[in-house]
């Protein structure tokens, strides 16, 4: 594997995560 493809991946990874943390943390909120 390239690395520029491991760090897309990781960034797309780390995106995902965030957004996913985000709308857990609005969701206990209520």
């Amino acid at each position: 594997m390239e690395l520029k493809s491991i760090i897309a991946i990781g960034l797309v990874v780390f995106i995902v995560a965030g957004l996913v943390f985000l709308y857990v943390r609005n969701r206990k909120k209520r």
